[in-house]
């Protein structure tokens, strides 16, 4: 354990006590950077739909990267590759893009004002830090446009996982909810949407995807 570099500290390098537990050593991830979690064979988490030009790139370097000293993630033969994005589940699809829209600002602020080296209790608006700027540049965009809220009616939200799902670029979701300023009842709502018909829903296709590859269904 290092200071090197740091602008608020400075002590003695300092050799841990003690050794992992779990062997090999779990499974590193990195978010939202495809660059980096290809590079270094991470597990990859974004808060956007995973297209195929993203995964192919993700692929690329992570097949390269497992040849050299830099892959973090050897005993890993199956990278995860997961979207967390915010999911609001309304009455009809303009209800839902509108409530989507409502609460994420607040939501966008609070990341932001995490960022950088200016404790969020002591700012008065979003921090001008060198690590805010490529936060800003998603964050601050359209959060149904940009993909970083998954929105609608159930049958429009189950659609898209669907959809997802067939594609294959990434395998594994993440509802992340309640965010922002969404209410107990749009949270309820869009909870048990998702446990009773976008979760069978995706899981009847697994079923059905298992048994082509075993034969058990002809197409």
């Amino acid at each position: 354990m290092s200071s090197e570099g740091s602008a608020f500290y400075d002590f003695l390098e300092l050799k841990l006590p003690w050794a992992l537990k779990q062997k090999p050593h779990p499974p590193l991830w990195t978010a939202g950077n495809v660059e980096a979690a290809g590079t270094r064979g991470h597990n990859l988490i974004a808060p956007f739909t995973i297209t195929e030009e993203i995964r192919g790139r993700y692929d690329e370097l992570r097949a390269a990267s497992r040849l050299e000293p830099g892959h973090h993630n050897p005993h890993v033969a199956e990278p995860t590759i997961a979207q967390c994005q915010g999911v609001i589940i309304g009455a009809t699809n303009e209800e839902a893009e509108a409530a989507a829209r409502r609460v994420w600002p607040l939501y966008a602020q609070q990341l932001l004002q995490a960022h950088g080296r200016v404790p969020p209790h002591l700012q008065t608006g979003i921090a001008d830090t060198e690590d805010t700027h490529l936060a800003a540049s998603q964050l601050l965009r359209d959060p149904v446009e940009a993909g970083m809220v998954v929105c609608g009616d159930v049958e429009r939200v189950r659609d898209y996982y669907l959809t997802r799902a067939r594609e294959g670029f990434a395998n594994h979701f993440i509802a992340m909810l309640p965010f922002g300023t969404m209410t107990t009842e749009e949270t309820e709502r869009t909870m048990d949407g998702f446990i009773d018909v976008i979760i069978p829903a995706v899981r009847d296709l697994e079923r059905e995807n298992a048994a082509v590859l075993t034969g058990s269904v002809s197409k």
